[in-house]
């Protein structure tokens, strides 16, 4: 059997930066199980990873020209959720399957992985992973203190997204619609 190899993944603050020091890096990211690692041909890397949990970075080293980290189980701060914080989740997760329906570059599938969940926290993760925004706002998400604040700021967040896809697709519509009547 292959002995399990972990990780941890942290984004960069500007990807412009070719080899990030610690001061390049954000401090919460997430520990990953590597599912498969393989290559491709332009030398690089294809890796399929599992995220497991949350993490906060309380100290980089540098060892070997490779950054190595010390890091601590950063979970959200969970409590029962409330009939109210239930009833977010899946106004969440009905407004991501709007999202992935009018996003032409995300599988339906996807919506069906949220769907598919164990629980309110995997579901707002699967969701967040999913959306198409700038790394700034992913990490703002991930940086979420509890998994209300994580599934407000996801509601928010799609929804502004919705009605932003909503209006491409009309403006597309109506330039299509000038073009067949000329």
């Amino acid at each position: 059997a292959t002995p399990e190899r972990w990780m941890v993944l942290v984004t960069q603050r500007n990807a412009d930066v070719g080899e990030p020091t610690a001061a390049d890096l954000y401090r919460v990211g997430v520990v990953v199980r590597l599912q498969q690692v393989s290559r491709t041909p332009s030398g690089g890397a294809r890796v399929l990873a599992e995220a497991v949990g949350r993490v906060r970075i309380t100290r980089f080293l540098t060892a070997a020209g490779h950054l190595k980290a010390s890091v601590l189980p950063a979970p959200f701060l969970i409590g029962a959720l409330s009939a109210e914080d239930r009833a977010r989740a899946r106004q969440t997760l009905a407004r991501f399957e709007e999202y992935v329906g009018l996003q032409r570059r995300i599988p339906a599938e996807v919506a069906s992985l949220a769907q598919a969940s164990a629980s309110e926290e995997r579901m707002a993760c699967a969701i967040a992973a999913h959306l198409t925004v700038r790394h700034e706002v992913r990490q703002r998400l991930l940086e979420s203190p509890t998994l209300v604040d994580l599934l407000q700021s996801l509601e928010e967040l799609v929804t502004s997204v919705i009605d932003l896809l909503r209006l491409e697709r009309k403006i597309d519509e109506d330039v299509r619609g000038s073009l067949y009547r000329n």
